[in-house]
């Protein structure tokens, strides 16, 4: 019987500490746990944020797209209405040069007349002094 109960008391301190060990490791477990449960949730929460920034950069892009296409059309228009306008001043100078062109043959035509009325006053006044 002595042998038996000594046998036992082995068993139980066996038991005993072996129970300790599992009560350590629970609680070891259980931080461990909660650890990973803080490390999902902050997991969780960077994904989130990561997802709305990228949503919004995508929205910022698309937005920037459609500016840039509103503003190469823009430039074209002008582009296009720039050259109507720089072929209109080129036509407009071209009709003005002709028109001075026929005024200054106007100008020099009357000249010319003038020119010799004038001698010919002068020669008539030049002809009376002799």
């Amino acid at each position: 019987m002595f042998k038996e109960n000594v046998r036992l008391n082995k068993a139980l301190g066996y038991h005993i500490k072996e129970l300790e060990d599992l009560r350590n490791r629970n609680v070891a477990l259980a931080e461990e746990n909660n650890i990973l449960s803080l490390h999902k949730e902050r997991s969780q929460d960077t994904s989130i944020d990561t997802i709305s920034k990228l949503a919004a950069q995508r929205t910022t892009g698309s937005e920037l797209r459609a500016k840039v296409f509103t503003l190469e059309q823009a430039l074209a228009s002008m582009v296009a209405e720039f050259a109507l306008e720089k072929a209109d001043i080129k036509q407009r100078a071209v009709v003005r040069s002709q028109a001075s062109g026929v005024e200054l043959d106007k100008l020099q035509k009357l000249l010319s007349v003038r020119n010799r009325e004038l001698m010919e006053k002068l020669s008539r006044k030049a002809y009376i002094f002799k």
